[in-house]
């Protein structure tokens, strides 16, 4: 099995992401010698390479409609038949920060300085994996984080696996 766990750079985080790439290389070595673990553009095409398995840790709700759609669609062309998708995106029941800052789309607000979120419902998410995917997990969960003034916040997230269908 071939999987790739895929995240974004972050601004003033790259001896964290160093660190962080680090540790989950080597415990992907540890589980399974195919998993790798990768910083880089989510737009960027991995060849002619398809996985078993991909994970976006927080990142499809940081891009507004247009570019959310070409992320998942690029996300499924690098999936093989039957693989996985596993993503965490921000939930509208998270109230502590849902509807802060200026909404530039529906359910999407400019919290901070350039930062957009993109606040998932259930409902979205079905509908998004409706014709390529068969949703086999989605719960709420909590994850505890410094936000980009360095304030720690609870965020709600939307925990989806999704295997491909098609």
């Amino acid at each position: 099995m071939d999987g790739i766990v895929l995240t974004l750079p972050k601004r003033d985080m790259w001896s964290t992401l160093t660190t962080s790439r680090k540790f989950a290389s080597q415990k992907a070595a540890g589980v399974n010698r195919n998993l790798r673990y990768e910083v880089r553009s989510l737009f960027d095409s991995a060849g002619s390479k398809v996985y078993d398995g991909i994970y976006l840790s927080n990142v499809i709700h940081l891009f507004l409609r247009e570019e959310r759609e070409m992320l998942l669609s690029h996300m499924t062309s690098l999936l093989k038949p039957g693989g996985v998708l596993i993503l965490t995106c921000i939930s509208v029941s998270d109230a502590s920060n849902y509807g802060h800052g200026v909404e530039i789309e529906s359910h999407t607000f400019m919290k901070h300085e350039n930062k957009s979120l993109h606040f998932y419902t259930e409902e979205e998410l079905d509908e998004i994996f409706s014709d390529d995917y068969q949703i086999l997990e989605k719960k709420l969960h909590e994850q505890t984080e410094k936000d980009p003034s360095g304030d720690v916040e609870t965020l709600k997230l939307l925990f989806v696996a999704a295997r491909k269908i098609k």
